[in-house]
């Protein structure tokens, strides 16, 4: 806003002193002449001026205070409704925050109903017919949820105060060539293509678990002459059970706690995906990076850190069969950022597993596979991480802020303002192409 209100000034005093020096010029006018109003705007009195400044300043209080207060009583569908509209509302950065926030938590669930690893309890051998009926109610559920979502995001960036949102659909790096081969990926981002492969990713949880429990209970065992046998049944039953029940949460868990630089690897890998999803304009609901939450969400399906996020584009051309290449193009370049941003960073990619498996599945269901065999799905994972790294590497400041935001654990909302204030205009592309980047 500095920048811009600088602009201003700096354009209202030239003019005006090219008005005086164009005047000065003019020989001086004869007062005894006829004068002639026509083309003269009428004059305005400073009394008539400060009542409608007045009168505009209560009505942006008036609206900010609706705002506020269908906010706290969580009237979410109100509160964007009235943000659609032309009403002047003070969207404060602290306001932008609480409205996100607010639509990703969507209505309140209804009575009685559980999330989360109480709903996998529930739903442990329900019958198929249940199992089915549950799944669509589910369905309907979260697309009320994301049309909630895109009607928020929307009113927002059309009041101008999420400028990066969707900023770079339309304007990628280097959409061109489309068939990217190892060498051409080395060539756009200076990183091998084996950078961008995952590692054996949160499988390491699990050892890095056993590995401490097998040191604890030998320690054990040498001090108090116990029998190991059983308590290494022990240990494995728990690592087996953090799996089936825990959903790798507690191996996760140890493995951030022993291993720092995971967890920081971890962060990285979600902000590359919130970060991208943003600029492409796929709204981001959620962003966990703790297994034991993500465990108690029933969006985090996984039970391991992760970042929710959808393309309306993609479902609603996935539910009438016919999905266009740029939407296929935006979903490999999201669902990849994770690793782009790993290799980016840290030189390799440790996790992402998930990540390439869901690219697989989609690319793969696709024509019933006849389009999409593996060496054309292979170019197109080299192709969507090398615009995705792209993309970070020109939104270096804005990631950085991202990841700071995430590691003190901001809000969507919070993460979404930090982005804001640290996206210069130069970083915001216009649609349909825009000016050559600089990949220096």
């Amino acid at each position: 806003m500095l920048a811009i209100a600088s602009a201003s000034t700096s354009y209202t005093l030239n003019s005006v002193s090219s008005y005086h020096a164009a005047t000065a010029a003019r020989p001086q006018l004869n007062m005894a002449q006829p004068m002639s109003w026509a083309g003269v705007a009428p004059f305005t009195p400073r009394s008539a001026l400060s009542r409608a400044h007045v009168v505009a300043s209560a009505s942006t209080a008036d609206a900010t205070a609706r705002l506020d207060a269908l906010l706290r009583s969580g009237d979410v569908e109100a509160a964007i409704t009235l943000l659609a509209n032309d009403e002047p509302i003070d969207m404060t950065p602290a306001r932008t925050a609480s409205m996100i926030d607010a639509a990703c938590r969507g209505p309140p669930p209804a009575p009685g109903s559980s999330t989360g690893f109480a709903r996998m309890l529930e739903t442990f051998g329900e019958e198929p017919e249940a199992v089915q009926a549950r799944q669509r109610a589910t369905q309907a559920e979260e697309e009320v949820q994301q049309q909630l979502l895109v009607r928020c995001y929307g009113a927002l960036s059309k009041r101008g105060v999420l400028r990066g949102y969707g900023s770079a659909d339309g304007a990628l790096p280097a959409p061109t060539p489309k068939v990217v081969t190892t060498d051409e990926q080395q060539r756009l981002t200076g990183l091998p293509t084996s950078a961008f492969a995952p590692g054996k990713g949160n499988g390491g949880g699990t050892l890095v678990a056993g590995a401490l429990s097998a040191l604890a209970l030998t320690s054990a065992a040498s001090s108090f002459g116990w029998d190991l046998q059983a308590p290494f049944q022990a240990a494995g039953g728990a690592l087996l059970l953090d799996r089936l029940l825990l959903r790798g949460a507690a191996g996760e868990a140890v493995t951030k706690l022993v291993q720092p630089a995971y967890a920081r690897t971890v962060l990285q890998h979600e902000a590359g995906h919130f970060l991208v999803a943003y600029l492409l304009g796929c709204p981001v609901e959620a962003v966990l990076l703790d297994g034991f939450q993500a465990m108690r969400d029933g969006r985090f399906a996984a039970g391991t850190a992760g970042t929710v996020f959808f393309d309306p584009e993609l479902g609603a051309a996935m539910k009438r069969g016919e999905l266009p290449r740029s939407a296929v193009d935006r979903y490999s370049v999201v669902v990849l950022a994770g690793i782009a941003a790993e290799a980016q960073q840290n030189g390799r990619a440790e996790g992402g597993q998930a990540d390439e498996a869901a690219l697989v599945q989609l690319l793969s269901s696709l024509d019933g596979g006849k389009s999409w065999d593996i060496p054309r799905i292979q170019n197109q994972a080299r192709w969507g991480a090398s615009q995705a790294v792209l993309l970070l590497r020109e939104h270096e400041a804005a990631f950085a802020a991202l990841c700071e935001a995430l590691e003190r654990g901001a809000s969507v909302g919070e993460c979404m303002v930090a982005i804001e204030a640290a996206l210069a205009t130069a970083e915001l592309p216009t649609a349909g192409g825009g000016a050559p980047r600089d990949r220096r």
